[in-house]
Parts: structure tokens; C-alpha cells; sequence
């Protein structure tokens, strides 16, 4: 494979995205969950393969905001989230 080996996303500021709807963060979380697996499960369709490749999501914010971050995921049906302090 040509380029990088894995891939990792980074989202600054996270509780401050998309705050006026749920339904709004919904759909980001379907299409970042969805991107995801295509990385990772690699693609054999199209004129455009990729093999499995490592995708890594970072959702950054503030340590008083975690408790927001929280009730949000549960608000879209994310649970069993890993919250790392840094």
C-alpha cells in the first residue's frame, strides 16, 4: 500500500458540535460509525479498492464537559464509550 498505514481523525471541541439537535448528531455519528467500518473492513467495489486499514477516532474536549459528552452519546444510542484523560 501506497501512503500512510492507518489513519486517526481528530475532533477539537467535540461538545461543541452540532449542539442544536440530537437528531443533527445522530446523523454524524451514523456516517462517522459507517465511514469507519469501510476503512477498516477495506472496499473491493468500484475503481477505488482499499485494504483494511486502521481508523482511529479522537472526540477531544474539555474535562467539565465530560458529563455533556456522556448524555449526548446516550442521547444518539452510544454507550460503552472509552473516556480517556489526558
Amino acid at each position: 500500500m501506497v501512503g500512510w498505514r492507518w489513519y486517526i481523525l481528530v475532533i477539537g471541541n467535540f461538545d461543541e458540535l452540532l449542539t442544536s439537535s440530537s437528531q443533527d448528531l445522530k446523523v454524524f455519528k451514523d456516517i462517522l460509525l459507517s465511514t469507519i467500518q469501510e476503512w477498516v473492513n477495506g472496499r473491493e467495489y468500484d475503481s477505488f479498492p482499499i485494504p483494511p486499514t486502521p481508523f482511529h477516532l479522537v472526540l477531544h474536549s474539555l474535562p467539565l464537559k465530560e458529563s455533556i459528552i456522556e448524555d449526548r452519546f446516550s442521547d444518539v444510542g452510544l454507550e460503552n464509550i472509552q473516556i480517556t484523560r489526558l
